[in-house]
């Protein structure tokens, strides 16, 4: 409801107006299923409206971003349900694998062998394994490190949301409204 009140704030707070973006930046996930298809359509609105690109970046690349630790990294969401979501980065940030989603004993079976620093909403559940080391605080994402991720092609993807497992919501068997060719 507030996205584009909250748009035109953050323009009316910088004293930009639309005609000078150059680009969008915008989370495509993984995360709320509905927050992710809202933000991501509202990107690719203005991108389209105003004629610039649009440069997707996922939440676990924005934390490794958030997180600077300098060194080979496992960005670890608690996605609820038993799960995480989880990919690897290099020291700079840069991506070494597929975000995927977990249970806690796959992703310890795919834990590099070589140290590596845990961080995320749930590098918690990776806390007294050999050579990982936990950050002591939540690293959330942010929109500066998307837009800063933005910069770099590298750390982008595409503008659309990454979903990496099935929505909680599934069509009633028996409720469906046949459709008719007219």
């Amino acid at each position: 409801e507030r996205l584009m009140d909250d748009v035109a704030e953050a323009l009316k707070q910088a004293g930009v107006g639309y005609s000078a973006l150059t680009a969008i930046a915008c989370g495509v996930g993984p995360g709320s299923f509905t927050g992710i298809r809202v933000g991501v359509a509202a990107a690719r609105g203005f991108g389209l409206a105003l004629k610039i690109p649009v440069h997707g970046v996922t939440s676990l690349q924005s934390i490794a971003l958030q997180a600077a630790a300098g060194k080979p990294m496992v960005v670890v969401q608690d996605a609820g349900r038993g799960e995480f979501y989880a990919q690897r980065f290099d020291a700079g940030a840069k991506p070494l694998s597929a975000p995927q989603a977990l249970t806690l004993r796959l992703l310890l079976q795919r834990m590099p062998d070589a140290p590596v620093f845990a961080c995320g909403s749930g590098a918690h559940a990776l806390a007294g394994r050999s050579g990982v080391g936990v950050s002591p605080n939540p690293v959330f994402a942010s929109a500066f490190s998307v837009a800063r991720a933005a910069l770099d092609p590298a750390m982008c993807v595409v503008p659309k949301p990454l979903y990496l497992r099935a929505p909680d919501a599934k069509p009633q068997a028996g409720f469906a409204i046949a459709r008719y060719n007219i």
